[in-house]
């Protein structure tokens, strides 16, 4: 009795939410990125680059843009190995269009998100309950993980966007090819958007759609629409693209290509840890999950219940298991990780969140105490970003920017190695990095350490004036050829060189130092080392 009220008093059937809309109405998703946008963007010029993604990534697309390298992503000269240019080339538009300013940085996420949330609404309905797409809004508007991975430059979640946009459209053309149409336009962007996520992500990447996809489809055994998915020449442009972009590489980087394959692969099985600290991802990983916590809760209510027997519910489910163990092929920094699995999270918290045929009820209200839940994750993750992971460099080029000379001014960053300065600075190509470069303890080494080490392999002229000794910095520091010379190093740097007490130290704040050397002048300590002075 009460699942044939609920049918009546609900538009929703599996046979209805199955079908392809003909007709499309874009209304609705475009209010929805509207407000995406404008919630995602609000202070994002408010607060310089964090701490070391966002800061590694902004540097990446600052070098290209002021070293005018648009093909391949570089940092100083040495080339990026995550094989994901796609991301960068879309940040260096934005970057020659607006400026080097941090929210233009910020802006590709944010837009990206926005799209998402847009594309959702319109690809995955119709949703089964009145106000579906208005709860998916604010659902996205309270994922504690959306919300800083889409105001946080980085490709995780354009990458998103590219994946949400290939399952749903490989979801729609195989509904309409069901229904006996030829959804030529969805093939296209699914397709498309499958070889856009091998430029944006690397090109292992691709799998994660199409195993989804398939899997989806051999479970229901419709091996039949899975062969004429593959029919269209999409396939062969998916191969072509990606081909097209590692043929550009390989003469350029001997040996990159298969070494970038090598790195993804492994990804997969090998999980680093993060910077962020398990307990803090954990948080915010149990917060995106209520929603589905909450649609298990609901699944007595009957037309819920249908909702969940359907073919794209059965996606969503498939969805989420194939990303458990494939999720580091499509998510760069660790944040991502979480992120990328809260699509299909959101639908299943709308199925769970929306507000019922009937209305009211007590169940209803404990489904706005997890909006409340959501909202405080979201300011507590908001105010724990902000809070401790601005970076500690910005004090320092504050300091130095007053008297440095872009065009004349040489930098030897001791020991460290921060992404920001280049963007700060805007001097990417007069940068040295001075280190002992052996790596005896991979665990315990930093990972800019490792990172350099990698690329250096690819690019050794550029290492070899990059890269410099502990033996080289001191000689650096005596030759009299050096213009004007500034060291950025940790402050027990000048416990560890003597010779920096020779120096003038310009700024010192926290754990970062930076001394400056006029052009001309030799340290007093030079002739005492037996180095050219």
């Amino acid at each position: 009795m009460k699942a044939e009220r609920a049918s009546e008093t609900s538009s929703f059937s599996p046979v209805r939410f199955h079908l392809v809309s003909k007709r499309i109405d874009w209304t609705v998703p475009a209010w929805l990125v509207l407000v995406a946008l404008a919630w995602l963007t609000i202070g994002n010029g408010s607060y310089a680059l964090l701490s070391p993604y966002e800061a590694r990534h902004a540097g990446i697309v600052h070098d290209m843009w002021a070293a005018r390298q648009y093909v391949m992503p570089r940092v100083d000269g040495l080339p990026v190995l995550d094989g994901a240019p796609l991301y960068y080339w879309a940040s260096l538009g934005f970057l020659c269009l607006f400026g080097s300013e941090e929210w233009v940085l910020r802006l590709p996420s944010a837009l990206s998100a926005a799209l998402m949330l847009g594309f959702m609404a319109n690809a995955l309905a119709p949703w089964p309950f009145r106000l579906g797409r208005w709860t998916l809004a604010a659902l996205f508007l309270m994922q504690p993980v959306l919300m800083v991975v889409g105001r946080f430059a980085s490709p995780d979640m354009f990458n998103i966007l590219l994946l949400t946009v290939a399952v749903g459209s490989f979801h729609r053309a195989s509904a309409g090819l069901e229904s006996g149409c030829r959804p030529t336009s969805w093939l296209v962007s699914a397709w498309g958007a499958t070889a856009l996520l091998g430029l944006g992500a690397g090109p292992l990447a691709m799998l994660v759609p199409l195993v989804t996809v398939f899997l989806w489809l051999g479970m229901r055994r419709r091996l039949g629409i899975a062969l004429a998915l593959c029919r269209w020449p999409g396939s062969l442009a998916v191969v072509v693209s990606i081909l097209l972009w590692l043929w550009l590489v390989a003469p350029q980087y001997s040996g990159m290509v298969l070494y970038m394959l090598e790195h993804s692969a492994l990804a997969v099985l090998k999980h680093e840890g993060t910077e962020h600290g398990y307990p803090s991802c954990g948080v915010l990983v149990l917060a995106g999950c209520l929603p589905l916590l909450a649609c298990l809760y609901r699944y007595r209510d009957p037309v819920r219940r249908q909702a969940a027997c359907t073919p794209l519910a059965g996606l969503m489910l498939v969805w989420l298991l194939v990303l458990a163990p494939l999720h580091s092929l499509v998510a760069i920094t660790p944040m991502g990780h979480a992120a990328i699995m809260v699509v299909p999270l959101l639908y299943f918290g709308v199925l769970a969140l929306a507000p019922g045929p009937a209305g009211g009820g007590w169940r209803d209200a404990g489904a706005w105490c997890l909006y409340a839940v959501l909202a405080v994750a979201v300011g507590m993750a908001g105010a724990y970003f902000h809070a401790q992971r601005v970076s500690i460099m910005l004090p320092v080029i504050e300091g130095v920017v007053s008297r440095y000379q872009p065009l004349t001014d040489k930098v030897i960053l001791l020991d460290r190695y921060d992404y920001e300065f280049s963007f700060y600075m805007q001097s990417p190509k007069l940068v040295h990095v001075a280190a002992d470069w052996t790596l005896d303890d991979d665990s315990s080494a930093p990972s800019w350490k490792k990172e350099l080490l990698e690329s250096a392999q690819f690019a050794p002229d550029v290492a070899q004036r990059l890269l410099l000794t502990h033996e080289a910095f001191l000689e650096r520091l005596c030759e009299r050829r050096v213009v004007n010379l500034w060291v950025i190093g940790s402050e027990g740097a000048a416990a560890r060189h003597s010779i920096l007490s020779d120096l003038t130290e310009v700024v010192g704040t926290g754990k970062v130092r930076a001394w400056y050397l006029d052009a001309g002048t030799v340290p007093a300590q030079c002739s005492g080392l037996g180095l050219p002075g």
